[in-house]
């Protein structure tokens, strides 16, 4: 009997390109206002106001690319589009519910080693302008 295993087929394409994907995360914030006043008594209000997205993407090494260097070339302040597949339908297809960010600027990357174990690049990045939320 086959198990299910959430995020199993996840993956993320960077500029139309799949990578090899460790984990990945997208964390949307929103900037809140503070507001007191004599009618909240002692308590404050929260005020929504602007939202973003934090985007962080461990990336599997691609060993035929120069060691230490991030895969497509990214470095810290690119401006790159990316998509997050939740759960792809099949091997090679794209065809899963997935966010969409237009732009995202790449804040820092980070290369992680493990004695007898992966290489690995983590890109850490911001929203900037619009995105999408999966759909099905």
């Amino acid at each position: 009997m086959p198990i299910f295993i959430a995020g199993n087929r996840s993956t993320v394409t960077i500029n139309s390109t799949e990578v090899g994907l460790k984990t990945v995360s997208f964390k949307e914030n929103c900037k809140l206002i503070e507001k007191r006043n004599s009618q909240t008594n002692q308590f404050t209000l929260y005020i929504p106001t602007f939202t973003d997205a934090d985007i962080s993407i461990f990336i599997d090494h691609d060993t035929t690319s120069p060691y230490y260097k991030a895969p497509l070339s990214v470095k810290a302040g690119a401006i790159l589009s990316c998509k997050i597949y939740l759960n792809e339908g099949g091997n090679d297809t794209l065809d899963g519910p997935y966010y969409t960010i237009t732009t995202m600027v790449i804040r820092d990357v980070d290369m992680n080693a493990v004695v007898d174990g992966d290489l690995g690049i983590r890109i850490n990045a911001k929203a900037s302008g619009t995105y999408s939320y999966p759909t099905t």
